[in-house]
């Protein structure tokens, strides 16, 4: 699973109130964005992380919430060109926010980006026992599947 990535973004709140943000240092930095997973507007940065399913973070970035997503993607991606361009066969999983024409042009080159609302990618990563499909109270739910564990020698 060395070329499996996950990537995704998360927001950072940086201030909660209207005199907290005029005060701040990050006032040129960060921006109000919209989290939709909380249904609520924030004031800070947002994160963006690709790592491996261990958890081992490959790239990552801090960046203004207004910028989109593909955008950082790409910068993200033009910035350390050189470790996307020594893996061969790369599969970065992510949601359906990252996809679009720059990405898919990208696509062709080095990476294979695998977006998880899409059904046949879904079952194309169940097929290839990257992800295990389990029912849970009447919802389809999906999860890694641990990678092997490399053979120990014994204790004697």
């Amino acid at each position: 699973m060395d070329n499996h990535w996950l990537l995704d973004s998360t927001r950072v709140p940086c201030g909660a109130s209207r005199p907290t943000v005029q005060r701040s240092d990050l006032a040129g930095w960060a921006a109000y964005g919209y989290c939709a997973s909380h249904s609520r507007f924030f004031w800070g940065l947002r994160l963006y992380l690709i790592c491996t399913p261990a958890g081992m973070p490959i790239l990552w970035a801090l960046a203004n919430p207004k910028i989109g997503e593909r955008e950082v993607l790409e910068a993200m991606l033009d910035r350390d060109d050189a470790l996307v361009a020594s893996r061969e066969g790369i599969i970065v999983i992510t949601d359906k926010g990252f996809s679009g024409k720059d990405l898919e042009r990208r696509k062709r080159v080095s990476l294979d980006l695998v977006l998880t609302r899409r059904r046949q990618d879904m079952k194309a990563l169940i097929d290839t026992g990257i992800l295990h499909r389990h029912d849970y109270h009447g919802e389809w739910n999906y999860s890694l599947n641990s990678p092997p564990k490399p053979d120990t020698p014994e204790m004697n």
